[in-house]
């Protein structure tokens, strides 16, 4: 729950941080302590997976991973960097372990994710983690990464 506060001053209170996901989770202090008490109650939830995303053991940013289809055996990743800590690759390097551990731990055979076309930063971190473009939707890039 310490996390919340952070989420809310770093993510929630800056538009640059939230402009490209359409959401913000974290944007008054009530909402995020909402949130962040929602992630801890999904932890006995099997198919939840979230991560903060730390350096020097300061939040930097978060990871998700959404909407889980049985049948199609897919998921969803989404994933947010504070701005003060953008371009030093920490979102490839989250992702990265992410996409490895969806597919080879847990036996997902398909993790997607999008971006806005603008978002040229998260474009970048899924295409050095080795995701595909598969697709456009509206203004949208959608990206699928298959084990």
């Amino acid at each position: 729950m310490d996390d919340a506060d952070i989420l809310y001053r770093n993510f929630g209170s800056d538009p640059d941080m939230y402009r490209y996901s359409g959401w913000n989770p974290y944007a008054t202090p009530e909402m995020a302590e909402k949130t962040v008490a929602g992630f801890i109650e999904s932890y006995s939830d099997p198919h939840f997976y979230g991560w903060a995303i730390e350096k020097d053991g300061r939040l930097i940013g978060v990871i998700g991973v959404y909407d889980y289809n049985s049948e199609k055996n897919t998921i969803e990743v989404g994933m947010s960097i504070e701005k003060a800590s953008w371009g030093n690759g920490y979102a490839g390097e989250a992702l990265g372990e992410v996409l490895r551990f969806l597919t080879e731990d847990e036996g997902i055979d398909t993790v997607t994710a999008w971006c806005e076309e603008e978002n040229i930063g998260s474009e970048k971190a899924m295409l050095k983690c080795g995701m595909k473009m598969t697709g456009t939707d509206g203004n949208r890039h959608v990206f699928a990464y298959t084990r």
